[in-house]
């Protein structure tokens, strides 16, 4: 220390501020770690207006939960949408029918042996072809030896058709949903992850 300065004078300034002994002016303490915090704060508020206006914008069905079916007797499973409500189980146990605001939508899902039909080839195009006899106009079809699916419309409604080869070999599993025209704003988002959700089980 040199004479006539006290030892408060060189005390250690703490990190991140400037000394403002040294200075005339400003007297005050400014923390350096301060100056970038502004900068930070646009991308950071702009980041929580996107994140708020992408959840706005997600339809209300998308950020609702779903629910789930199986079925023992056939050994497949799926996911419901939300606002379906289950029926209960039918008397064979084959599937369940499921209603969206008790008429808006009809979701059926069933399973079954090859009985009339030699395999699964024979039964996905015996079922095609009683829709398209029922007077269903098929708007979309594709299929290969282990599932088929096509959407159809009639009457103002829409049909969306899916099926799938047990594991075994031994039957299908299939679901059929229904909804009108007027409603396929809210309904037509549901349809690719509700097929892609079925699956056999055993």
């Amino acid at each position: 220390l040199r004479r006539g300065d006290s030892a408060a004078r060189y005390a250690a300034v703490p990190t991140g501020f400037i000394d403002t002994r040294t200075l005339q002016k400003p007297r005050y303490r400014i923390p350096l770690a301060a100056c970038p915090r502004r900068r930070q704060s646009q991308p950071m508020r702009f980041a929580l207006t996107l994140a708020a206006a992408l959840i706005l914008a997600t339809p209300a069905f998308a950020q609702a939960v779903w629910s789930y079916y199986g079925n023992a007797r056939y050994g497949y499973e799926l996911d419901i949408p939300p606002g379906f409500e289950g029926q209960g189980e039918s008397p064979n146990g084959d599937g369940e029918i499921f209603l969206l605001d008790g008429r808006v939508g009809k979701l059926t899902a069933w399973g079954g042996y090859f009985v009339v039909e030699p395999d699964f080839e024979s039964e996905a195009n015996a079922r095609f072809a009683s829709d398209t006899a029922d007077g269903w106009g098929v708007m979309a079809q594709s299929a290969t030896p282990g599932w088929a699916t096509w959407s159809a419309t009639k009457s103002g409604r829409v049909l969306q058709q899916h099926m799938i080869q047990l594991c075994d070999g031994s039957g299908y599993a299939a679901i059929r949903l229904e909804y009108a025209q007027v409603d396929r704003p809210k309904l037509d988002n549901l349809v690719e992850p509700l097929l892609a959700s079925l699956k056999s089980t055993c």
